[in-house]
């Protein structure tokens, strides 16, 4: 695994448009979680009664925005830990945006990227398994 000059500028340009969404809803969140909560539905769970892997997103964010980190993890954990992952992305996307110095990219070997995906795979399948205890009956 080594840093490398950006071979592409997308991802860390895309964090414009997905910065401002995510800063909007955390904004809601605090503000009025209750119109958060209003606003929030799963139409795979409401059809089909399966959770989606981000079911019980909008509970976490709620909880991280109050500082309730564990109840935040317990709702999601895909959300409680996907969510400060971006944003300290975002902070490093924008300060590279303005500092090209920093414009770096992750190069990793096959089997590098073959155990990431290992790894991110059984991540989301034990998110998956505990949306659907938690969400049972």
């Amino acid at each position: 695994m080594q840093l490398v000059p950006e071979n592409s500028p997308w991802p860390r340009l895309l964090v414009f448009p997905f910065l401002t969404v995510t800063m909007a809803g955390l904004a809601l969140a605090r503000l009025n979680p209750e119109l958060t909560y209003h606003l929030a539905s799963c139409p795979l769970r409401d059809t089909t009664g399966v959770p989606c892997l981000t079911c019980g997103g909008t509970h976490s964010i709620v909880a991280l925005m109050q500082g309730h980190w564990w109840e935040a993890l317990a709702a999601n954990p895909l959300v409680a830990l996907g969510t400060p992952a971006f944003l300290f992305w975002s902070v490093y996307a924008l300060w590279a945006t303005f500092q090209p110095v920093l414009r770096r990219s992750l190069l990793l070997k096959p089997q590098e990227k073959r155990a990431a995906r290992i790894l991110v795979t059984l991540f989301l399948l034990a998110t998956w398994a505990w949306e659907f205890w938690q969400f049972r009956g």
